[in-house]
């Protein structure tokens, strides 16, 4: 727990020590020992609740030895996260998963115990309120608002940040690289020539088509035609890439489309582009820079 959550939490526990004290100034006995229950009970449950660490488990052996790179990618609506590596630092990310551990089990007596007793102050509370004083009232409600107004507080927070910082010290903090390309064409392109290992050693088991597929699957000519030509270009050993397209390889296109596929074959272009240029950071991404970079408009910036 950080020292800034640590303060927020010392509120409401100052608050009903508070109103505990000033009943029992007032002598109304009642209200301060259903306040001082709601405090020992809710401070158990949270002390043995708490103790329960959330930890994120690999739940992968060691892979066979001579196991190729895992390689893949995460397609999200308008985000691709491409991850590269030694199918042992791929594992966790694709069948790791989080488990919260906490001594007990398999019966978590102390779980049920605690349960028990909110139960306990529930009613207690339920039926012996409505005899105390005004004064003890206003103090139990007073208490009851700043543990509410806590207990909301921490429900606020948001659980993906808590895991993925997890999820970071498992991975041993790995260096990232990011790219804004314009449309998912681009990505699709600039993702295969990431996991191609550049356009001029294309991986053999390495199927560009397929990947283009999942990214863009337009069952249309005007996309089959685009997929044929992006892959026979990212599959050819040649340095210079050309996606431009004959006369007869247009014939029968109408004019729209025509103009669609020129469009198309252009975010090829640019993603290529911007793949030269930042090739040797992508090959050895052996440093961190939070610095923005001006680019083209295939890639906007490349940032941590």
């Amino acid at each position: 727990m950080s020292i800034h959550h640590a303060l927020l939490a010392a509120i409401p526990i100052t608050i009903n020590f508070a109103t505990c004290v000033l009943c029992a100034a007032s002598r109304d006995w009642l209200a301060f020992a259903l306040i001082l229950l709601g405090v020992i009970s809710g401070g158990t449950s949270c002390f043995v609740i708490g103790s329960a660490q959330l930890d994120f488990l690999t739940g992968v052996k060691e892979p066979s030895p001579g196991t190729p790179p895992a390689d893949g990618l995460l397609l999200m609506r308008n985000d691709v996260v491409i991850i590269r590596g030694a199918e042992k630092d791929i594992n966790p990310i694709t069948k790791g998963q989080f488990a919260l551990k906490m001594n007990g089990g398999p019966e978590y007596r102390r779980i049920g115990l605690c349960s028990l007793l909110l139960l306990a102050q529930f009613l207690l509370q339920l039926l012996f309120i409505p005899q105390a004083s005004t004064f003890g009232q206003i103090m139990f409600m007073s208490s009851v608002a700043a543990s509410w107004t806590y207990n909301s507080f921490l429900s606020s927070l948001e659980p993906e940040k808590i895991q993925l910082n997890i999820l970071w010290k498992a991975l041993d903090n790995p260096r990232l690289l990011k790219f804004e390309l314009k449309n998912r064409a681009a990505q699709a392109v600039f993702a295969c020539l990431v996991l191609g290992n550049g356009p001029q050693r294309p991986s053999v088991d390495f199927k560009p088509k397929k990947v283009l597929q999942r990214f863009l699957s337009n069952d249309t000519r005007v996309w089959n035609v685009w997929r044929d030509k992006v892959t026979e270009q990212l599959e050819n050993n040649k340095k210079e890439k050309s996606f431009n397209l004959s006369s007869r390889d247009l014939e029968g296109f109408a004019v729209h489309e025509r103009a669609l596929l020129e469009s198309l074959l252009q975010d090829a272009r640019d993603a290529y582009t911007g793949y030269q240029e930042w090739v040797h950071r992508i090959s050895d991404n052996s440093y961190i820079s939070e610095k923005q970079v001006r680019r083209p408009d295939s890639v906007v910036q490349s940032c941590v």
